[in-house]
């Protein structure tokens, strides 16, 4: 069982077989669904992908884009 929120994320992305690539149109596709139109391009979001699942900084905003891509709710979002 994960016990920081950068294994759970790398946990729930692999349980799904996407690679970062994969994670990352996710993400996008999650953000502009939402009304999010400042999303940085593929490469960032990949950059940002192995930053937040070596435990860098995720805010609020990627948090619900990561809940929109996964189909939970932000109740559901990693271990407490």
């Amino acid at each position: 069982m994960p016990t920081d929120v950068s294994s759970w994320l790398r946990e729930q992305r692999e349980a799904r077989s996407w690679t970062r690539p994969e994670m990352a149109r996710q993400l996008i596709a999650a953000g502009r669904a939402r009304g999010d139109r400042q999303l940085p391009g593929m490469d960032g979001i990949c950059h940002n992908i192995y930053r937040w699942e070596r435990g860098g900084p995720l805010s609020e905003r990627y948090k619900l884009h990561y809940c929109h891509a996964f189909g939970i709710q932000l109740t559901q979002f990693a271990p407490s």
